[in-house]
């Protein structure tokens, strides 16, 4: 998956310096301050989001959150760090941060620098601690099993809720499971896939489960 984006500083609803960011790298830049063309830049970043088979991202940047002196790499690393660009392969120093309020049990993400607790932003609860941590280029992350787990141990009025889970095997067939005893989403869609095998397609062996929807219901 490739990510072609176009920084623009904007000032006043008008773009000034522009600058092409290629997975995470910053790759070209223009500042009609110095004499700098930036429909070239604006023109690369269309050619190559052509060739890489995708769409230019274009994205505004207020100048008002820079200093009178500035770089384009506090841009690209602010940018990372607001979801807005992708984390480039030598940015090691970031990490994409999993919360949930053990308090009203609302879950976040985001990328910083380092691995630190946060407020709520939801219920405000202080002190929040990341259920998980992964490199923000780890596609392969799965964080199911950590929320699920942090769920279990944080568990919010489960006995309140009806969880749905929708599951389908090796992608040919679903079946709606509902699991009364969840501790929370997470958690009924592991217990859904768990059961599967036995509940819903008892006569089909060595096949693979993956979850497909959920959805939750008050009990009446």
């Amino acid at each position: 998956m490739y990510q072609v984006a176009l920084i623009q500083i904007m000032n006043s609803g008008q773009a000034y310096d522009t600058a092409v960011i290629f997975n995470g790298a910053l790759v070209a830049t223009a500042d009609p301050g110095l004499g700098d063309d930036t429909e070239e830049v604006e023109d690369l970043a269309v050619h190559l989001a052509i060739a890489m088979g995708t769409t230019p991202k274009i994205i505004g940047y207020d100048r008002g959150k820079l200093e009178e002196r500035w770089e384009w790499e506090q841009v690209r690393r602010d940018l990372i760090c607001l979801g807005d660009v992708v984390a480039g392969l030598g940015d090691e120093d970031f990490v994409k941060r999993f919360y949930r309020c053990p308090g009203c049990g609302y879950h976040w993400e985001n990328i910083r620098t380092t691995v630190g607790d946060e407020a709520c932003p939801v219920c405000h609860g202080p002190g929040v601690t990341p259920y998980c941590t992964c490199r923000p280029r780890d596609s392969g992350f799965d964080p199911l099993p950590h929320l699920a787990g942090h769920e279990r141990h944080f568990p919010l009025n489960t006995n309140n809720f009806t969880y749905e889970v929708e599951v389908s095997r090796t992608a040919t067939r679903t079946a709606v499971i509902s699991i009364e005893d969840a501790a929370g989403t997470a958690d009924a869609i592991e217990k859904a896939i768990e059961q599967a095998g036995d509940v819903e397609f008892p006569l089909e062996n060595d096949a693979n489960y993956q979850f497909v929807g959920v959805r939750s219901a008050a009990k009446e």
